[in-house]
């Protein structure tokens, strides 16, 4: 694979920057602040909501990290092209390419993309980019019940905007996340509390369209919302992002965190479970993964927790994975799943044949 001569200019990291075909190569110790900084030089963007600008681009592709903008940008599956990686016994090996066309063989850049580091250890990136949108805009509504909840997220689904960003947050955890997200746009007020859930509802493109979507938005939900705040300021969108993304990983303030995974629709019952037990809720409406933790003050297992939710993903219809706390409630995967597992693992286990 040739490459060419790297910018003088670009970290040691970056390998090869073509930027015209939208495309980068990078070492896995390249930092998501690194990347971003090179990327914005030439208006491009990775749309991968990083946690901190310390994760590095390898760590984010082991565990095929996400945020809120994967409602409408997707997920790393959707940008890695091309990966370098090492096997259990250090052999190199590489998938896919620098091209997006690139489709010959078995699609290994998405099954090492999530592994958590099980399948190889990955050492470069070809990653493709998108350009960055001339503006972003945010709205936040507020539901009194879970009824309208239900009803604002159905009329979304019928709606012509095409949202970015379409999470929801429960009454008890607005006001810490909006607090943080947007201290000088969105009070946090006991009225978030009292609201049911919330909405965050995120555009981007030109100007003009963002305005658009917003506007049509609020009239689509006036009927359901007992408040609406849009917030316009140019970060809004990363602010919302990156706070989302540090309250999603494991803290010191939280007993237990865990990641539930449901069918879009049954995020309604989520919260309304969640609120029912005590615990706070947030994520992605419209993905239908979300995060759950004791709220303050309340003293809520895992095991409390899991036996609640349980009905929500049973059939093989979710999952539920402790990011902190006691890992014996995580669902298992199905014996079919586990089988084929085992079997890959051996597989890049043993040494080829002379």
């Amino acid at each position: 694979m040739n490459f060419s001569p790297p910018d003088p200019g670009l970290p040691g990291s970056v390998i090869d920057y073509p930027v015209d075909d939208m495309t980068i190569t990078v070492q896995a110790d390249l930092t998501a602040g690194q990347l971003c900084s090179v990327l914005s030089r030439h208006r491009q963007q990775l749309p991968i909501d990083a946690a901190t600008d310390d994760q590095t681009v390898g760590e984010l592709v082991i565990h095929d990290v996400a945020g809120p903008r994967q409602y409408g940008c997707g997920t790393l599956r959707d940008y890695v092209i091309g990966i370098e990686a090492l096997d259990g016994h250090g052999r190199r090996f590489h998938a896919g390419g620098r091209v997006v066309k690139n489709v010959a063989g078995y699609d290994l850049c998405r099954l090492l993309v999530g592994s958590r580091g099980l399948l190889g250890t990955v050492t470069a990136v070809t990653l493709k980019v998108r350009p960055l949108p001339p503006a972003t805009a945010i709205l936040t509504a507020a539901l009194a019940d879970i009824r309208q909840l239900t009803a604002a997220l159905d009329r979304l689904n019928t709606s012509a905007t095409t949202p970015v960003i379409l999470d929801v947050v429960s009454g008890t955890a607005a006001a810490r996340l909006f607090g943080t997200a947007f201290p000088e746009h969105v009070s946090a007020s006991a009225t978030h509390v009292a609201a049911a859930a919330h909405l965050v509802i995120g555009f981007e493109g030109p100007a003009d369209a963002c305005r658009w979507q917003l506007s049509t938005v609020t009239t689509e939900l006036a009927p359901f919302s007992t408040h609406q705040q849009p917030v316009l300021h140019p970060t809004g969108s990363a602010d919302w992002c990156r706070t989302a993304q540090v309250a999603a990983a494991p803290g010191d303030d939280t007993a237990w965190l865990g990641r539930l995974t449901v069918l879009p629709s049954k995020v309604p019952a989520a919260l309304e479970k969640a609120a029912a037990m005590g615990c706070e809720i947030f994520g992605r409406a419209g993905n239908g993964v979300l995060f759950l933790c004791p709220s303050a003050g309340q003293n809520v297992s895992e095991s409390a927790a899991f036996q609640a939710l349980q009905s929500l993903f049973a059939a093989h219809a979710g999952s539920w994975q402790m990011l902190k706390g006691d890992p014996a409630f995580n669902t298992p995967s199905t014996p079919k799943v586990q089988q084929l597992s085992a079997a890959l693992q051996q597989a890049l286990a043993t040494p080829a044949s002379a």
